[in-house]
């Protein structure tokens, strides 16, 4: 009946007939409980992007913390729109309709401004494909005065030559505190009657806004590329996360989501140092909310919802100092009858939960890395085998017996030996849960393998990445291993692997090549099934993309074209720790012992803290 009501106040006719014709109609309504008023006088018409189906793109608080903080000042407005499925999308065609907002209705190719949320690189295509079936040109030289302005935030657009073709600029860092700057700038542009390149401009001034067509290389007598002849653009921070904007009243989607919850984010940031994460470095520093603020929240979005589970949004929650005072919070929350998930805890005393996450009730995660302890050192994992033998007997006597263990294969400095550790180390846990078990059934144990992927801003990220025969040859040495010891293996798709290398590093040639891909049909590459190699093959081979030097080693030294940003972590920092990989030398967690990783000289950080 709700689903009724509202396609019939559309009063659109080949719209409801379409709705009709579709999976899941109630992907593309809106009308949602909690939806907040929107001001459709507003100057800036804004809509919200996000390149994943509707039931996932509804979990992701980065998209939906700029939809209600925008929503919530007056005189402003956000709208939202997700990916649609291929017959939503076929239907559209078919029909001569554009990809519309879900509040209004109104067609992508009408709105002043187009965000995006972009956490993968494989998320690029999908950006693409919204924006054709929407009406905007998918590449910025080809959008006109009237086009609407699009930009992209989060981990995917860390590197923003790689999205130069197809963004029109990038907010870099904490997007909260940006976003509603970029609104105004753009009306302001709009009252000054500024041209497209004019506002483009004036945005590139804002603290975190990287324009790229205004990023200008400097290139020597030998046509070297060796430095920027722009301003490099800073990232934004926001310092006082109690202050930061995030919403306690989410909207109920009209279709069931996984893990229906409510989130609080208790830290941002992480001081470990993995020199293979990205995050580990370009999310620095290390913040956190009150437990006062948390427990509020939570409260909050258990009465706007009737959610009654609470899951902790961050990368490492237990990071967080106060985890124990948060716990006591939220157990009297618990009290009434409401669940908790913690997200990387499976005893009370969160021993490991530096490497252990529980995935699901039955389920155990442990993000191993690595398969030798040697290996690990390089990557900055302290982690021995003794310790995973001693989590893993833990968990045994607490009666679990189904465990995922996950590894990156193609690690720099990897060896055959450290591919064999790998099941060796699964032959010992296979033991060990034997000793300690309390169930008379076998452990279900599955190896998850994912390739390497150098990233920039991280210390490996000048390392080589794998071709995908050589992880093809690597994934199916540990898979027959495996077999031998009844173990199941799940692995990334090497394709897949070998494309995000490109992408991850790519420059503006790199960025062509996305939108030729899209061209040839590539489209939802997260999904394993609609993921095809021949698109990029296709693209690689006619803008003549060397594969193979793509994925080559860089040097240090050099100056590369993700450096047009600054995320603060100093570049000899970064050398100094690929140096240290070399030796395997662990480098402790700067809460402790500063570092001096370079956030204490920007004055952003000391000792992990603001």
């Amino acid at each position: 009946m709700a689903c009724h009501i509202i396609i019939m106040h559309m009063d659109d006719k080949v719209l409801e007939s379409m709705l009709l014709m579709v999976q899941n109609p109630a992907r593309y309504i809106g009308g949602e409980i909690n939806t907040p008023m929107i001001d459709t006088n507003a100057r800036v018409k804004f809509c919200l992007m996000s390149p994943k189906l509707y039931e996932s793109g509804m979990a992701d608080m980065k998209l939906l913390t700029l939809y209600h903080k925008v929503n919530d000042r007056k005189g402003m407005q956000a709208e939202r729109v997700f990916a649609p499925w291929l017959d939503m999308a076929s239907a559209l065609k078919k029909n001569d309709r554009k990809l519309f907002s879900l509040e209004t209705k109104t067609s992508l190719d009408e709105f002043d401004l187009l965000g995006a949320h972009i956490k993968y690189q494989t998320e690029f295509t999908t950006l693409l494909f919204m924006l054709d079936l929407g009406g905007v040109p998918v590449k910025v030289d080809d959008r006109k005065e009237d086009d609407p302005l699009v930009f992209g935030y989060g981990d995917g657009v860390i590197n923003t030559s790689v999205v130069s073709s197809f963004l029109d600029f990038c907010i870099i860092g904490d997007a909260e505190d940006v976003i509603l700057s970029v609104i105004d700038t753009i009306r302001s542009a709009q009252t000054n009657k500024f041209t497209r390149n004019e506002t483009l401009v004036e945005l590139d001034k804002l603290k975190g806004v990287c324009v790229p067509s205004l990023v200008k290389k400097h290139i020597n007598k030998k046509g070297e590329f060796v430095g920027f002849d722009s301003p490099i653009t800073k990232k934004a921070v926001s310092f006082d996360l109690d202050r930061v904007y995030y919403p306690s009243v989410i909207q109920i989607p009209n279709i069931q989501v996984n893990r229906e919850c409510v989130k609080i984010e208790p830290i941002r940031g992480c001081t470990r140092g993995c020199r293979f994460c990205q995050y580990g470095y370009t999310s620095r520093p290390l913040r956190e909310r009150r437990v006062s603020v948390l427990s509020s929240t939570a409260m909050t979005g258990i009465t706007s919802t009737g959610y009654l589970t609470i899951k902790l949004d961050s990368k490492c929650p237990l990071e967080y100092s106060k985890i124990g005072a948060l716990e006591n919070e939220l157990n009297k929350l618990h009290e009434q009858k409401n669940s908790i998930i913690l997200s990387s805890i499976f005893d009370k005393k969160h021993e490991y939960s530096d490497f252990v996450v529980q995935e699901t009730p039955n389920v155990l995660g442990f993000y191993i890395e690595a398969g030798s302890e040697n290996l690990r050192k390089r990557l900055n994992v302290d982690l021995s085998n003794e310790r995973i033998l001693e989590a893993v007997k833990v968990a045994s006597k607490q009666g679990y017996s189904n465990f995922k263990f996950y590894f990156i294969v193609g690690l720099p400095f990897e060896t055959g030996d450290d591919l064999t550790q790998i099941i060796s180390l699964v032959k010992s846990i296979k033991e060990c849960y034997k000793q300690n078990r309390v169930k008379s059934k076998p452990a279900y144990i599955t190896i998850d393998l994912s390739g390497f992927i150098p990233k920039p801003f991280t210390p490996l990220g000048w390392c080589e990445g794998k071709t995908k025969e050589e992880l093809k040859k690597r994934f199916l040495y540990i898979k027959k291993a495996a077999k031998k010891l009844k173990v199941r293996v799940q692995t990334a798709s090497p394709e897949l692997c070998e494309v995000e290398a490109i992408l991850s590093r790519g420059d503006e040639k790199i960025s062509d090549a996305v939108i030729e891909a899209y061209k040839h049909g590539a489209i939802f590459d997260k999904n394993k099934k609609l993921f095809s190699y021949a698109p990029y093959k296709k693209a690689f081979d006619e803008l003549g993309i060397n594969v193979e030097r793509e994925l080559g080693a860089r040097q240090p030294q050099d100056v590369a074209v993700w450096e047009c940003v600054d995320f603060l972590v100093t570049k000899d920092y970064l050398i100094h720790e690929y140096e240290k990989a070399k030796t395997m030398k662990i480098t402790g967690n700067c809460k402790s012992n500063c570092q001096n990783c370079g956030l204490n000289k920007s004055g952003v950080c000391k000792n992990g803290n603001i």
